[in-house]
């Protein structure tokens, strides 16, 4: 079958403006490898936060509800096929209240893009807002709430249940700031409050998610910066 791969800029998804520029979503989509096709692209980061990074997380999805289908959003790793993924989990959601919430128990990050995955035949609709935690405890909501990005041809809508798109496909949101500046500074946590657009029960979820990126770097401890800088004053004072 032949495979299709749409990079589109959605400039009516401009999430929020700042002072540094403003915050889009741009979405990537490849199809037409079949229901379990083995010819799929697209990648995911294997050296993101969550990768490089100490967190706990707390979840709640459908389809699997396990530690495994958590596990899935941060291994690094997406499948070719429908049914596994590298962690053999899926992060469903069908229903309201779904989320998972990760909290870096070593130190706080500035985060510079968010890329989500979704894959699963006609169940790649794309929907969640964010929010973000300075303590780990206190969780404020962001501007960012990307609403119904699905379909295969990369449409901006609502999937219909029973129709959506006949082949596998696999859906990627990238979040940033048109600037390269850090979508968040200093924070400890970031929770993903995942939204169904279609009426749950069945098989007909909205999105079956495989991976998230959290795309930055760690913020070095002051004691670790303070250092850092009494060591480069000494050699300079050295070499004078």
């Amino acid at each position: 079958m032949n495979k299709t791969i749409l990079a589109t800029s959605l400039t009516a998804l401009a999430l929020a403006s700042s002072a540094s520029g403003v915050v889009v979503a741009s979405l990537a989509t490849e199809t037409g490898v079949g229901l379990n096709g083995t010819g799929f692209t697209s990648t995911v980061a294997d050296d993101d936060l969550l990768q490089t990074e100490a967190f706990t997380e707390t979840h709640l999805s459908d389809f699997d509800t396990n530690a495994a289908a958590a596990l899935s959003l941060s291994d690094g790793v997406i499948s070719t096929s429908s049914a596994t993924d590298g962690s053999g989990g899926r992060f469903g959601v069908n229903g309201d209240g779904r989320f998972i919430e990760y909290i870096f128990t070593d130190t706080q990050v500035d985060i510079e893009s968010l890329v989500l995955t979704v894959h699963w035949a006609d169940r790649t609709d794309i929907a969640f807002t964010v929010s973000t935690s300075t303590d780990g405890v206190n969780f404020t909501p962001s501007t960012i709430a990307v609403d119904g990005l699905d379909n295969a041809a990369g449409a901006f809508g609502d999937l219909t249940p029973g129709t959506g798109v006949a082949t596998n496909a696999i859906n990627q949101v990238t979040i940033s700031d048109d600037t390269g500046a850090n979508l968040f500074s200093g924070v400890q946590g970031i929770r993903f409050d995942f939204t169904p657009n279609n009426p749950p029960g069945g098989n007909n979820f909205n999105g079956v998610y495989r991976e998230i990126d959290i795309i930055g770097v760690a913020v070095p401890e002051p004691s670790s910066a303070l250092l850092g800088l009494l060591g480069g004053l000494v050699a300079f004072r050295r070499r004078r």
